[in-house]
């Protein structure tokens, strides 16, 4: 969250200081269109320089059109491979939408409730409370009151590569002590999303992997995503 606030701010400081130097008269289209893509760059550059990043690509889209791309840096850093227009990069947890709106998509075809049970989906669903294992919810996966503490587990999801499957990261949520009591606090969590995303393969009778190109990619033209 917090690289996210801070590219905000670096994003609206550009923005700052283009307004408190903007000259009274207007400018003419061309002439915007050329300070604006200066402005772009240094905002890149910026972002670069402050963040320490190997390698960056920023598309600005307007009227559903891609009208400007700026690129820096290398897939990996050393790699000598350029990062390009086509360059595919990891959205790490946007994709919490995409597993939402394929269990959305699941309950419009009939084949779960938010309110179901995760363990009707997963019968070997396990919280350290033998009641939350119980109770918890499909929905409750979503929604960040599961109890657990701030960033539980995730060291079975990060560094990468590592050897944890699902199944590992599923099975070790009862050895994972909560910080708060069941749907009586905040704190954001990932692994329940991996639960998520096996509640989704179960109802939906194929891998995570093929409902998401299914449900989502195909249906949006998005032909160079990948999960």
């Amino acid at each position: 969250m917090s690289r996210i606030t801070g590219s905000r701010r670096a994003l609206l400081l550009g923005c700052l200081l283009l307004a408190g130097t903007a000259p009274a008269l207007a400018a003419t289209p061309a002439a915007e269109d050329q300070a604006e893509a200066v402005s772009l760059d240094a905002i890149v550059d910026e972002a670069v320089a402050r963040y320490h990043l190997p390698g960056i690509a920023v598309g600005v889209i307007e009227g559903g059109k891609v009208v400007r791309v700026v690129t820096r840096g290398e897939t990996q850093a050393g790699s000598g491979r350029p990062i390009t227009s086509r360059s595919l990069f990891k959205i790490a947890s946007n994709s919490k939408a995409m597993t939402a709106s394929v269990l959305a998509r699941l309950v419009d075809a009939g084949k779960l409730r938010w309110e179901d049970p995760v363990a009707r989906h997963l019968p070997g669903f396990r919280m350290q409370d033998p009641w939350v294992s119980r109770e918890m919810q499909v929905k409750d996966l979503l929604v960040h009151n599961s109890g657990l503490p701030e960033g539980g587990g995730d060291l079975m999801l990060w560094p990468e590569p590592n050897h944890f499957t699902r199944a590992d990261i599923i099975a070790g949520l009862a050895h994972i002590k909560p910080a708060y009591s069941f749907r009586s606090g905040y704190a954001y969590d990932n692994l329940l999303y991996v639960v998520a995303g096996e509640v989704a393969a179960a109802a939906g009778g194929v891998p995570y992997e093929v409902l998401v190109e299914r449900e989502i990619f195909q249906p949006l033209g998005l032909q160079r995503c990948r999960v």
